[in-house]
This record gives structure tokens, sequence and C-alpha cells, in this order.
């Protein structure tokens, strides 16, 4: 009797844990090799001298900074991007702090998705312009000896909407002289 009561328990627990996780009141994360081979890594910061490539007076005007760089390459770009935007915001005088929300890489770490929480360009910029901004993103980028090929750029998470540039394929990273 006690043997069929327990079984009859064990069984009742099984089916709610199914229940429960079938109605999504359970969640059940198992973390991928990915996310273990991240986190067994030590990521160890070196200071690094990078170059920042702003397009003013008809010319790419170069501006050394220094960054730590870690094994993550996602969190490099956050550095890179990060201090990019700085300098441009001083180089036009704006107001508007645009500041990098995030950058996720794609599984073969050749695209990076970087997010930012403003939009770079303003409403009365030309194509010109926004075009130049992007190459020097691009150019600074590339002089930083990264992995990736390709960047998407995102406002809030999302494909910047522009009428000027299309936003929503990827931009190569090389060859932006």
């Amino acid at each position: 009797m006690i043997k069929k009561l327990s079984i009859a328990v064990i069984l009742f627990c099984i089916g709610a844990l199914l229940f429960f996780y079938q109605e999504s009141w359970l969640i059940i994360n198992i973390p991928s090799t990915q996310q273990m081979k991240s986190s067994i890594k030590t990521s160890s910061k070196k200071s690094k001298n990078i170059s920042i490539y702003l397009w003013q007076k008809d010319k790419f005007n170069q501006e050394s900074c220094e960054i730590l760089t870690t094994e993550n390459q996602a969190q490099t770009i956050q550095q890179i991007v990060y201090h990019f935007f700085t300098n441009y915001e001083d180089m036009i005088n704006s107001d508007k702090q645009i500041l990098v929300q995030s950058v996720i890489l794609s599984p073969s770490e050749k695209q990076a998705f970087i997010s930012l929480n403003n939009n770079p360009f303003n409403t009365e910029s030309s194509t010109f312009e926004k075009l130049m901004l992007m190459k020097s993103l691009l150019k600074t980028l590339h002089e930083a000896d990264l992995t990736i090929t390709h960047v998407y750029l995102l406002v809030q998470h999302r494909p910047l909407v522009d009428h000027h540039l299309n936003f929503e394929v990827a931009w190569p990273v090389a060859n932006h002289a």
C-alpha cells in the first residue's frame, strides 16, 4: 500500500512539474556550451591605444585613445564605440548624449549588433554627413584589429530608421579609407 502511494505521489509531482513547465510557470535554463566556455575564461584586461577616426573638414582626423581590452570582443567593441561617440559629441558640440546600450556578437563572432540609446544623426544632417559618420565608425573598428567583418547599428535594440541610409543590412567593416 505504501509503495503504491509513494509511486502515485512521485508520478503526481512529475506531472505537476511537466504541467508547470508547459504553462511557462517553471522555467528551466540549461546553459549552452558557449556560455559555459565564456564563464570559464578568465578575462584579462590590457591597456591598448586605439585610433578614433572622425570626418572633419574633408578628411579623416585621427585621435588617439586608450581603452581596456579584454578577451571578450563585445566588451572591447563597446569601449571603442563609447569613445568614438564621446569624441564625436565633443567635435560637434552636441548636448545629445549617445551611449552604447549593448554589443552582441553573432555566434561566428563576425557580425556585431551595436545598440545605442539615441539616434546618432540629427534630423537636419545630410546624407553625406550621415555616410561619413558611419564610415568613420567603421574605419575606427577596422583599425582596432578586431575579427568582426560586419556591423548592424541599432537604436533601443531595434534597427535604426533613417530616410537616407539603410540600416536593416549589415555594414562591412573593411575598406573605409
